[in-house]
């Protein structure tokens, strides 16, 4: 159940060795719950991003694991505990620079007038992240193909196109307002692939990584797919070249006669 929860625990965990006690006893959905109700305080006590992201994270722990078992978080080994807390920053890190952002500007503490554009490039790095270890799970997930293991919201389909996908890299977001309290961002992407054979349609994999980031992080992301563009490229180009010239002057540049003659209208001559 904790993997299902986290997603990227597999792999995180194995680089901060986690104490089993944490392994067993966090939920992340319930913490992460529980860190929101704590930024304005966290917020008021910081004088930087870092001292926010470790004093956020900190006091949720602290909280979460003296409700929840009746612990206090100082008869636990403090060496688990500083490293349980690295580990929630490094896992945080987008969601913890934006919480920090957002209320800053809500603070008054940005200036409107000036610095508009560096707050939209904040979000957008932020966003950024976000995306960048959505796809890096989703990718892991498929990986793994373990049935006891496969997170639930993933399904096959996404599993067939995600080794395609390169980069998804944001280039505009813009704030929508809507009835819900979760915030809803339309966000325009790239999408760099690695295939050399052709354009994929890539909808229902956006929407897969839409769902998981409004599970994960409760932020609405309604993608827009801009441009898809092939990292082998080139590789298309000169075999699309090559083939315009086996058309215009017959099968001898490249391809073989079987080739030519198990499918005639392919290398049909180019008359335009």
């Amino acid at each position: 159940m904790f993997f299902v929860l986290t997603g990227i625990y597999h792999y995180m965990s194995e680089e901060h060795k986690l104490s089993p006690f944490f392994k067993r006893r966090i939920d992340h959905h319930k913490f992460e719950k529980m860190m929101r109700k704590g930024i304005i305080y966290m917020y008021q006590e910081s004088n930087s991003l870092e001292e926010f992201k470790f004093k956020l994270v900190k006091a949720t722990l602290e909280n979460y694991i003296y409700y929840k078992y009746n612990i206090d978080i100082e008869e636990l080994p403090h060496d688990d505990v500083d490293n349980f807390i690295d580990y929630m920053v490094d896992t945080y890190e987008p969601v913890l620079k934006m919480y920090y952002y957002n209320e800053r500007k809500n603070s008054g503490n940005i200036n409107e007038s000036n610095d508009d554009k560096l707050s939209k490039e904040t979000m957008v790095g932020t966003f950024q992240d976000i995306v960048e270890e959505t796809l890096k799970e989703i990718k892991h997930n498929c990986d793994e193909l373990d049935a006891d293991s496969f997170a639930a919201w993933l399904n096959f389909d996404t599993c067939d196109v995600v080794d395609s996908v390169d980069k998804i890299s944001i280039i505009n977001i813009e704030r929508k307002k809507g009835i819900s309290r979760i915030p809803m961002f339309e966000v325009d992407v790239n999408i760099t692939f690695n295939s050399v054979s052709a354009w994929i349609d890539y909808d229902d994999f956006m929407y897969t990584m839409a769902d998981r980031i409004i599970g994960k992080w409760k932020i609405r992301f309604i993608f827009n797919i801009k441009e898809q563009e092939n990292s082998n490229k080139r590789e298309m180009w000169e075999y699309a070249r090559t083939l315009k010239n086996a058309r215009t002057q017959g099968s001898k540049l490249r391809f073989p006669k079987s080739a030519v003659k198990a499918n005639p209208m392919r290398f049909r001559p180019y008359n335009r």
